[in-house]
């Protein structure tokens, strides 16, 4: 089965350090940034191959070899689902966010309402903490005491398997006001399998926390 292809999506707000976004972006297909990512995606020693939005963020001039996808201030969608459309179109089944972090909280929720979209981001990383959107299963080395919270996608109360997690999700059933919140690992390995609906994995990324390979099986990419 041909491996479906990976976008990644610099957007505002805080993200990870240098060492994290070269592990991140090391397996990706296609790179992008939206409007003030620009600058986290340049800063970080990446130059995407484009940049998309109303440009309000970022005023320096664009580096040459960067194409610009410009939008109006006014507009009905937001510089990060523009820019993930621009991805999609570019042929990046499966996309990851950087950055996002910190700032204004409506932004920050309104990031949060693109993973209960029919096609969701697969992965989001801001300064500390991976989240990554999980509808069949995933398996992850993850040190020993690593705190993780684990929350179900609007819509469908999800039923879902673990292994390595202090409170087992087998036989619960999570919804908006059921959730698994400061779970830890127990074991060096997490497993979960998800038997209905969708669910979000929540990490906070410790410095031997290792980023999942685009290649390894989880979720979309399968």
């Amino acid at each position: 089965m041909q491996r479906k292809k990976w976008g990644v999506l610099f957007i505002g707000g805080e993200g990870p350090s240098e060492q994290r976004v070269a592990q991140i972006c090391q397996d990706a297909d296609l790179i992008a940034a939206a409007d003030g990512g620009l600058q986290k995606a340049l800063d970080s020693g990446v130059v995407p191959a484009a940049v998309i939005g109303d440009m309000d963020s970022f005023t320096s001039a664009i580096p040459d070899g960067i194409e610009l996808e410009h939008h109006p201030i006014d507009k009905d969608y937001s510089d990060t689902e523009l820019g993930i459309a621009w991805l999609r179109r570019k042929g990046m089944q499966n996309i990851v966010l950087i950055g996002g972090g910190g700032g204004r909280m409506d932004h920050l929720f309104a990031i949060m309402t693109l993973f209960w979209l029919p096609n969701p981001p697969c992965r989001w990383y801001t300064a500390q903490d991976e989240l990554i959107f999980v509808r069949e299963s995933m398996s992850i080395v993850a040190p020993l005491e690593q705190i993780v919270s684990i929350f179900a996608i609007p819509g469908k109360p999800v039923s879902a398997k673990s292994q390595g997690l202090f409170w087992p999700l087998d036989n619960l059933v999570l919804d908006t006001s059921h959730l698994s919140l400061s779970n830890r690992v127990i074991a060096k390995q997490v497993q979960l399998s998800v038997l209905s609906g969708a669910l979000l994995f929540l990490r906070n990324l410790s410095d031997d926390s290792k980023i999942i390979s685009f290649k390894a099986k989880v979720d979309a990419d399968s």
